[in-house]
Protein backbone atom coordinates (compact mmCIF):
# COMPACT_ATOMS: atom_id res chain seq x y z
CA UNK A 1 0.00 0.00 0.00
CA UNK A 2 1.34 3.36 -1.64
CA UNK A 3 -1.35 5.91 -0.42
CA UNK A 4 -3.05 5.90 3.06
CA UNK A 5 -5.22 9.11 1.32
CA UNK A 6 -6.04 10.17 -2.47
CA UNK A 7 -8.88 13.02 -2.98
CA UNK A 8 -10.31 13.45 -6.69
CA UNK A 9 -11.75 17.14 -7.39
CA UNK A 10 -12.81 17.20 -3.88
CA UNK A 11 -15.57 19.72 -3.65
CA UNK A 12 -17.86 21.26 -0.72
CA UNK A 13 -20.06 24.22 -2.08
CA UNK A 14 -21.56 26.03 0.93
CA UNK A 15 -24.80 28.11 -0.55
CA UNK A 16 -22.83 30.60 -3.01
CA UNK A 17 -19.84 29.62 -1.67
CA UNK A 18 -17.30 27.16 -2.80
CA UNK A 19 -14.93 26.51 0.57
CA UNK A 20 -13.07 23.55 -1.36
CA UNK A 21 -12.77 23.55 -5.30
CA UNK A 22 -11.56 20.66 -6.77
CA UNK A 23 -9.12 19.67 -4.44
CA UNK A 24 -7.00 16.53 -5.70
CA UNK A 25 -4.55 15.39 -3.06
CA UNK A 26 -2.05 12.04 -2.62
CA UNK A 27 -1.08 11.23 1.19
CA UNK A 28 1.54 8.58 1.03
CA UNK A 29 2.04 6.02 3.82
CA UNK A 30 5.24 7.08 6.11
CA UNK A 31 4.58 10.85 5.18
CA UNK A 32 4.23 14.42 7.35
CA UNK A 33 1.92 16.48 4.91
CA UNK A 34 2.01 19.89 5.43
CA UNK A 35 -1.21 21.25 4.32
CA UNK A 36 -0.77 24.96 4.21
CA UNK A 37 -2.98 27.84 3.18
CA UNK A 38 -3.90 30.84 4.97
CA UNK A 39 -6.79 31.24 7.66
CA UNK A 40 -10.32 30.58 5.81
CA UNK A 41 -7.94 28.45 2.49
CA UNK A 42 -10.66 25.77 2.90
CA UNK A 43 -8.23 23.29 4.95
CA UNK A 44 -10.65 22.72 7.83
CA UNK A 45 -13.75 22.35 5.27
CA UNK A 46 -11.16 19.47 3.75
CA UNK A 47 -10.12 17.65 6.43
CA UNK A 48 -14.02 17.36 7.97
CA UNK A 49 -14.87 15.58 4.11
CA UNK A 50 -12.13 13.15 4.67
CA UNK A 51 -12.86 12.67 8.41
CA UNK A 52 -17.03 11.83 7.40
CA UNK A 53 -18.04 15.36 9.32
CA UNK A 54 -18.74 16.63 5.83
CA UNK A 55 -20.65 15.37 2.87
CA UNK A 56 -18.73 16.51 -0.23
CA UNK A 57 -20.86 18.13 -3.02
CA UNK A 58 -18.82 16.50 -5.67
CA UNK A 59 -15.65 14.61 -6.38
CA UNK A 60 -14.22 10.95 -4.30
CA UNK A 61 -12.11 10.32 -1.50
CA UNK A 62 -10.11 7.26 -1.01
CA UNK A 63 -8.89 5.67 2.24
CA UNK A 64 -6.20 3.47 2.50
CA UNK A 65 -6.54 2.46 -1.64
CA UNK A 66 -9.94 1.69 -1.10
CA UNK A 67 -13.47 3.19 -1.84
CA UNK A 68 -14.90 1.82 1.22
CA UNK A 69 -14.41 4.98 3.21
CA UNK A 70 -16.88 4.69 6.06
CA UNK A 71 -15.04 1.21 6.76
CA UNK A 72 -11.59 2.68 6.58
CA UNK A 73 -12.58 5.67 8.58
CA UNK A 74 -12.05 3.72 12.01
CA UNK A 75 -7.99 3.55 10.70
CA UNK A 76 -7.69 7.14 11.15
CA UNK A 77 -8.00 10.37 14.27
CA UNK A 78 -8.68 13.59 13.60
CA UNK A 79 -8.21 16.93 15.78
CA UNK A 80 -10.20 19.47 14.04
CA UNK A 81 -10.43 23.21 15.15
CA UNK A 82 -10.73 23.74 18.73
CA UNK A 83 -9.67 21.08 21.19
CA UNK A 84 -12.80 18.61 22.11
CA UNK A 85 -11.55 18.11 25.98
CA UNK A 86 -14.47 18.84 28.98
CA UNK A 87 -13.19 21.64 30.85
CA UNK A 88 -14.21 20.39 34.24
CA UNK A 89 -12.63 16.49 33.89
CA UNK A 90 -9.22 15.48 34.23
CA UNK A 91 -7.07 14.73 31.55
CA UNK A 92 -7.45 11.06 33.07
CA UNK A 93 -10.73 11.57 32.90
CA UNK A 94 -11.46 12.60 29.59
CA UNK A 95 -9.67 9.74 28.37
CA UNK A 96 -11.36 7.18 30.43
CA UNK A 97 -14.72 9.15 29.19
CA UNK A 98 -13.78 8.67 25.32
CA UNK A 99 -12.22 5.28 25.92
CA UNK A 100 -16.15 4.59 27.25
CA UNK A 101 -17.32 5.72 24.47
CA UNK A 102 -15.56 4.41 21.51
CA UNK A 103 -15.48 0.72 23.33
CA UNK A 104 -11.77 0.73 24.01
CA UNK A 105 -10.07 -0.73 26.76
CA UNK A 106 -8.77 1.68 29.11
CA UNK A 107 -5.74 0.26 30.00
CA UNK A 108 -4.33 2.48 27.28
CA UNK A 109 -4.69 5.62 29.24
CA UNK A 110 -1.79 5.86 31.02
CA UNK A 111 0.13 5.14 27.90
CA UNK A 112 -1.50 7.72 26.34
CA UNK A 113 -0.52 10.25 28.72
CA UNK A 114 3.23 8.98 29.11
CA UNK A 115 3.21 9.42 25.49
CA UNK A 116 1.82 13.36 24.91
CA UNK A 117 3.65 14.30 28.04
CA UNK A 118 0.33 14.65 31.06
CA UNK A 119 1.24 11.61 32.95
CA UNK A 120 2.12 14.18 35.80
CA UNK A 121 -0.86 16.20 35.41
CA UNK A 122 -2.45 14.36 37.91
CA UNK A 123 -5.80 16.01 39.68
CA UNK A 124 -5.47 19.31 37.48
CA UNK A 125 -8.92 20.37 35.45
CA UNK A 126 -8.43 20.77 31.77
CA UNK A 127 -9.68 24.36 32.44
CA UNK A 128 -6.19 25.15 33.79
CA UNK A 129 -4.21 23.21 31.38
CA UNK A 130 -2.57 26.02 29.02
CA UNK A 131 -3.36 25.74 25.35
CA UNK A 132 -0.60 23.51 24.54
CA UNK A 133 -1.28 20.86 27.16
CA UNK A 134 -5.20 21.12 25.87
CA UNK A 135 -3.99 20.91 22.38
CA UNK A 136 -1.44 17.67 23.51
CA UNK A 137 -4.66 15.95 25.37
CA UNK A 138 -6.57 16.26 22.58
CA UNK A 139 -4.14 14.44 20.14
CA UNK A 140 -4.48 12.03 22.92
CA UNK A 141 -7.89 11.47 22.99
CA UNK A 142 -7.53 11.29 18.90
CA UNK A 143 -4.69 8.40 19.28
CA UNK A 144 -6.64 6.29 21.23
CA UNK A 145 -8.02 4.11 18.48
CA UNK A 146 -4.49 3.87 17.34
CA UNK A 147 -4.90 4.79 13.90
CA UNK A 148 -2.89 4.78 10.94
CA UNK A 149 -3.45 8.20 9.72
CA UNK A 150 -3.87 11.32 12.15
CA UNK A 151 -5.42 14.72 11.21
CA UNK A 152 -4.36 17.40 12.96
CA UNK A 153 -5.70 21.14 12.03
CA UNK A 154 -3.80 23.86 13.10
CA UNK A 155 -2.47 22.68 15.93
CA UNK A 156 0.23 25.09 17.01
CA UNK A 157 -2.40 28.15 16.15
CA UNK A 158 -2.12 30.50 19.42
CA UNK A 159 0.46 28.49 21.10
CA UNK A 160 3.63 30.39 22.45
CA UNK A 161 7.08 29.08 21.17
CA UNK A 162 7.76 26.55 24.18
CA UNK A 163 3.88 24.92 23.23
CA UNK A 164 5.03 24.62 19.20
CA UNK A 165 8.32 22.58 19.82
CA UNK A 166 6.23 20.23 22.24
CA UNK A 167 3.68 19.70 19.56
CA UNK A 168 6.82 19.64 17.28
CA UNK A 169 8.21 16.89 18.85
CA UNK A 170 4.78 14.80 19.64
CA UNK A 171 4.37 14.86 15.56
CA UNK A 172 7.81 13.75 14.67
CA UNK A 173 7.50 11.05 17.18
CA UNK A 174 4.34 9.66 16.49
CA UNK A 175 5.55 9.61 12.82
CA UNK A 176 9.21 8.29 13.19
CA UNK A 177 8.36 5.87 16.57
CA UNK A 178 4.61 4.82 15.91
CA UNK A 179 4.75 4.88 12.21
CA UNK A 180 2.12 7.06 11.89
CA UNK A 181 1.13 9.27 8.86
CA UNK A 182 0.10 12.45 9.76
CA UNK A 183 -1.72 14.84 7.92
CA UNK A 184 -1.26 18.48 9.53
CA UNK A 185 -2.49 21.62 8.09
CA UNK A 186 -1.18 25.35 8.96
CA UNK A 187 -0.86 28.68 7.74
CA UNK A 188 3.13 28.51 9.53
CA UNK A 189 4.60 27.29 6.27
CA UNK A 190 8.08 28.27 8.74
CA UNK A 191 7.33 25.64 11.31
CA UNK A 192 5.93 22.82 8.82
CA UNK A 193 9.03 23.08 6.86
CA UNK A 194 10.89 21.58 10.14
CA UNK A 195 8.69 18.57 10.32
CA UNK A 196 7.05 18.06 6.20
CA UNK A 197 8.43 15.28 3.78
CA UNK A 198 5.98 16.69 1.77
CA UNK A 199 3.16 19.46 1.40
CA UNK A 200 0.15 20.70 -0.38
CA UNK A 201 -0.39 24.54 -0.82
CA UNK A 202 -4.15 25.22 -0.86
CA UNK A 203 -5.62 28.73 -1.69
CA UNK A 204 -9.54 30.36 -1.47
CA UNK A 205 -10.49 26.37 -1.60
CA UNK A 206 -7.89 25.50 -4.68
CA UNK A 207 -5.37 23.15 -4.31
CA UNK A 208 -1.89 25.01 -5.75
CA UNK A 209 0.68 23.03 -5.69
CA UNK A 210 2.35 19.47 -3.95
CA UNK A 211 5.63 18.53 -3.72
CA UNK A 212 8.13 17.04 -1.37
CA UNK A 213 10.68 18.48 1.00
CA UNK A 214 13.74 18.05 -1.25
CA UNK A 215 11.12 19.54 -4.53
CA UNK A 216 11.00 22.93 -2.72
CA UNK A 217 14.80 22.73 -1.56
CA UNK A 218 15.68 22.21 -5.27
CA UNK A 219 13.01 24.98 -6.57
CA UNK A 220 14.59 27.04 -3.98
CA UNK A 221 18.41 26.64 -4.50
CA UNK A 222 20.39 29.60 -5.47
CA UNK A 223 17.73 31.97 -5.41
CA UNK A 224 13.71 32.35 -4.65
CA UNK A 225 11.31 32.57 -7.50
CA UNK A 226 7.68 32.94 -6.55
CA UNK A 227 4.78 32.91 -9.31
CA UNK A 228 1.73 35.23 -8.11
CA UNK A 229 -1.10 36.83 -9.08
CA UNK A 230 -0.13 39.94 -8.66
CA UNK A 231 3.61 40.64 -9.02
CA UNK A 232 2.87 44.35 -7.52
CA UNK A 233 1.83 43.77 -4.40
CA UNK A 234 4.45 40.65 -3.52
CA UNK A 235 6.68 43.08 -4.28
CA UNK A 236 5.73 45.11 -1.77
CA UNK A 237 5.49 42.86 1.18
CA UNK A 238 8.45 40.90 0.41
CA UNK A 239 10.34 44.51 0.47
CA UNK A 240 9.37 44.62 3.78
CA UNK A 241 11.38 41.58 4.30
CA UNK A 242 14.22 41.30 2.57
CA UNK A 243 16.57 43.90 1.06
CA UNK A 244 14.74 45.65 -2.07
CA UNK A 245 18.06 45.39 -3.78
CA UNK A 246 17.56 41.85 -3.78
CA UNK A 247 14.64 41.59 -5.53
CA UNK A 248 13.28 41.53 -9.35
CA UNK A 249 10.00 41.20 -10.91
CA UNK A 250 11.27 39.14 -14.00
CA UNK A 251 7.44 39.55 -15.90
CA UNK A 252 4.26 40.09 -14.56
CA UNK A 253 3.61 37.24 -12.47
CA UNK A 254 7.45 36.32 -11.89
CA UNK A 255 9.92 37.57 -8.61
CA UNK A 256 12.88 36.61 -8.32
CA UNK A 257 15.30 36.80 -4.94
CA UNK A 258 18.42 36.63 -3.95
CA UNK A 259 20.16 35.45 -0.90
CA UNK A 260 17.97 35.54 1.90
CA UNK A 261 17.25 31.49 0.83
CA UNK A 262 16.27 31.12 4.77
CA UNK A 263 13.41 33.68 4.18
CA UNK A 264 11.39 31.37 1.84
CA UNK A 265 9.15 30.14 4.82
CA UNK A 266 8.17 33.64 5.91
CA UNK A 267 7.93 35.07 2.86
CA UNK A 268 5.45 32.19 1.48
CA UNK A 269 3.18 32.94 5.08
CA UNK A 270 3.17 36.45 4.94
CA UNK A 271 2.03 36.14 1.10
CA UNK A 272 -0.38 34.11 2.29
CA UNK A 273 -1.78 36.03 4.65
CA UNK A 274 -2.09 39.28 2.80
CA UNK A 275 -4.41 37.35 0.07
CA UNK A 276 -1.21 36.93 -2.62
CA UNK A 277 -1.56 33.46 -4.18
CA UNK A 278 1.50 31.80 -4.84
CA UNK A 279 1.43 29.23 -8.07
CA UNK A 280 4.59 27.44 -6.92
CA UNK A 281 8.18 28.43 -5.68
Amino acid sequence: MEHVLQTNGLTKVYGKKIAVNGVSMNVKKGDIYGFIGRNGAGKTTFIRMVSGLARPTSGSIRLFESDDIDKQRHRIGTMIENPAVFPNMTARDNLRYYCKLLSIDSNVIDEMLELVGLSDTGRKKARNFSLGMKQRLAIAIALLGEPELLLLDEPINGLDPTGIKEIRELILKLNKERKITILVSSHILGELSKIATRYGVINNGVMVDEFTNEELLARCAGKLEYKVNDSQQAYNIISGLVEPSNIVIVDGNTIHIGNDLDKAGVITSELAKNGVMVNSC
